[in-house]
């Protein structure tokens, strides 16, 4: 009996058969593809590397808001300046003006409710007196047209004010 006779007999072993599986995975056309695809991609980057490059990206923000600090006033100055500008040549008052009266407009009508429903100590009634104080500014700055750059900046002032707003405390003589 032949080497190779003997061989081709004897079970292939367990080994051998995960060896054999590789071996004809490997040569799978599917699998080949994949393994080229993979080789194209580049190589993630050590941890390290990706702190660093992070660290090295954060201390150029900072560098850069540094930078630019000492020009935020002059261009909080040019942006009051230009917003002013847009109120008066569309004939409004400036922009400070419109939203102390917005203002006022709110306040007054908040305090009229919290008077008619006799003081503000239920949760329900705070929430009430501020939806009555976002909608009546709301009212009035949605039933004009305003110029863009007016429009901008009253819409984030009232959105800051309602965010900040603790309903039946403006205006009120006790706080």
């Amino acid at each position: 009996m032949s080497l190779r006779y003997a061989q081709a007999q004897t079970p292939a072993t367990p080994g051998q058969q995960k060896i054999d599986e590789l071996v004809r995975l490997l040569q799978d056309p599917e699998v080949q593809s994949l393994l080229e695809a993979r080789k194209s991609q580049p190589a993630p980057e050590p941890p390290e590397e990706m702190l660093f490059a992070w660290k090295t990206s954060m201390r150029a923000r900072f560098d850069a808001t540094l930078a630019a600090l000492p020009r935020i006033p002059a261009e909080v100055g040019a942006a009051v300046t230009r917003t002013r500008q847009d109120a008066l040549s569309a004939g409004y008052a400036p922009v400070f003006v419109i939203l102390l009266c917005l203002l006022a407009a709110g306040v007054i009508a908040e305090r009229l409710y919290l008077r008619a429903r006799a003081g503000a100590g239920s949760l329900t009634t705070k929430l009430l007196s501020l939806a009555v104080f976002t909608f009546s500014m709301g009212l009035i700055f949605f039933a004009l047209r305003w110029p863009p750059l007016t429009e901008a900046t009253l819409m984030l002032a009232l959105a800051g004010i309602i965010a900040l707003h603790q309903p039946g405390r403006l205006g009120s003589r006790t706080s």
